[in-house]
This record gives structure tokens, C-alpha cells and sequence, in this order.
């Protein structure tokens, strides 16, 4: 159960799904199409995916990647999850089989994968609202952030320090899902005229 629901990964994921989950019920009540909901809401979605990595990047909460000795490597000593080496043994194991024989520093440099993942957003972004007029039916968008979603996080994930399960993270399993599903739709509703279905 434990590995279940391990916070690895299922933060954002886990919120993502439940409010999917509540939407759809709320949706359904009030006789909205879900899917047309989903296409509005698609652009937001992943632009404030991005607005919260910058939080994560100025909290040092550990989403930061594995060690590097790239120009913009960066350190996060005052973290919530700490990158000195003596307050956090697991990043000096990463560091030693990263760079073998090399004096382990005091703060170690690694990448920041939150401001990884706010530009990769931002681009997502960018896409999503140059699509979002295109002819096509109800959640054909929203098929599109799942790929766009599912492949960020899954490229993402391979910098970063997750448990592993299968050899991938849990993270990016459902990524894996996410793009299933999302590839699903767009080939499902490829070419089709869009339903005029009022939102409110």
C-alpha cells in the first residue's frame, strides 16, 4: 500500500485525477459536456503546472534533479529538502556514482528541473492556445494536453530521484497513461467537425 501511495509523483497526479473525478460528476449533473470543459480548461491547466514549479524552485522541496556539473547546475542548501552533502546522504550516493573519485562538495550542484519544467510549460502552453481555435470535436484538445502533460513529466522524471518501479517511476507510469489515453482521443476525433455545445 505504502508503494501505492507513495507521494513520489502522486501530488500533482493525485489532484489532477480527483478534480477530473469531481468535474466530470459536477458536469453531468448540470448537463454540461465534460469534454468541451476539458478543452477550456486544457491550457490552464499545464500553464499552472508551471506557475507552481516556480514555487517548488524557490522552496527546494526536492524536485530538483540528480546531480550535474552543467553551467546552470544549481544548489539548494536552505531547501526544504537541502542539497548539502551533510544533510542529505542519499544526493552524495547519486553524486558518487555520477562522478566517480571526485571530492563530493559541500553543496551539491544539480538540476533544476523545476525551471525544466516552467519553460517545457510555457511551451506546452503556447501550443494548447495556438490550438485552441482549430475545428474539432469536444476533447480533442484536452487530448492533446495529456500528451503534452504525459511526455513532460515522463522526460522529466529520468533527472530526477524517484523511487523506481519497474524501472520507471511512478510518476511516470501514469505519464505513460496519460499519453495512451491522450493519443486515443486525438485519433478518435481526428477530422471531425466540432459539436456546437454551449458550456453554461
Amino acid at each position: 500500500m505504502e508503494a501505492i501511495f507513495n507521494p513520489g509523483g502522486l501530488t500533482f497526479y493525485g489532484g489532477l485525477l480527483l478534480s477530473i473525478l469531481m468535474i466530470y460528476i459536477y458536469a453531468r449533473r448540470k448537463h454540461i459536456n465534460f469534454l468541451t470543459l476539458a478543452d477550456a480548461a486544457a491550457p490552464s491547466l499545464i500553464l499552472a503546472y508551471g506557475i507552481g514549479r516556480i514555487g517548488c524552485q524557490l522552496a527546494g522541496d526536492g524536485d530538483y534533479g540528480i546531480p550535474t556539473n552543467l553551467p546552470w547546475a544549481m544548489g539548494y542548501p536552505e531547501g526544504y529538502v537541502s542539497t548539502l552533502a551533510a544533510k542529505n546522504p542519499e544526493l552524495v550516493t547519486y553524486f558518487k556514482q555520477i562522478f566517480p573519485g571526485q571530492p563530493v562538495p559541500i553543496d551539491i550542484p544539480v538540476h533544476p528541473a523545476p525551471v525544466y519544467e516552467t519553460l517545457i510549460a510555457l511551451f506546452c502552453f503556447g501550443l494548447l492556445w495556438k490550438f485552441r481555435t482549430r475545428p474539432s470535436q469536444a476533447g480533442w484538445l484536452f487530448g492533446m494536453y495529456l500528451i503534452l502533460a504525459g511526455l513532460e513529466r515522463l522526460g522529466i522524471e529520468f533527472i530526477r530521484i524517484n523511487p523506481l518501479y519497474a524501472g520507471l517511476s511512478q510518476a511516470q507510469w501514469i505519464s505513460i497513461c496519460m499519453i495512451l489515453l491522450g493519443s486515443v482521443m486525438m485519433w478518435k476525433l481526428r477530422g471531425i467537425l466540432p459539436q456546437k455545445t454551449a458550456i453554461i
